[in-house]
């Protein structure tokens, strides 16, 4: 078990090195945004889940799944990049948090709204 400022700490270089290999290595088109937004490491650092944010939200299927059919590839350049073992197998997420934070602020814009009718 790896102690708590051991996981954030690499959880912080996952996310880097993952967000540099993905602008390099992938075919991004100019109207499309993709970043990885944060990497969450298992307790024993066997495993990371990589939370992506792909804009426009229409296009995050697609981009999910070419993550996914590439995760082996971008594993093993992880693998070369980081000096520590094991390093923890990827697993390509969406992370739909701003989408979360849109429908809550038209929510609260439609209360507020309604609000000054009364």
């Amino acid at each position: 078990m790896a102690t708590e400022r051991r996981q954030k700490q690499v959880d912080v270089l996952m996310q880097e090195e993952l967000a540099k290999i993905l602008n390099r290595e992938m075919d991004i088109p100019p109207d499309l945004f993709l970043t990885v937004t944060r990497v969450d490491v298992a307790p024993n650092l066997a495993a990371a889940d990589v939370f992506v944010s792909v804009l426009p939200g229409t296009k995050a299927g697609q981009i999910l799944q070419e993550l996914a059919q590439r995760t082996f590839e971008f594993q093993q350049m992880v693998n070369k990049r980081l000096r520590m073992r094991p390093v923890p197998r990827i697993r390509f997420l969406l992370d739909n948090v701003e989408a979360q934070a849109a429908e809550i602020e038209e929510e609260l814009y439609k209360i507020r709204k309604l609000g000054n009718r009364e």
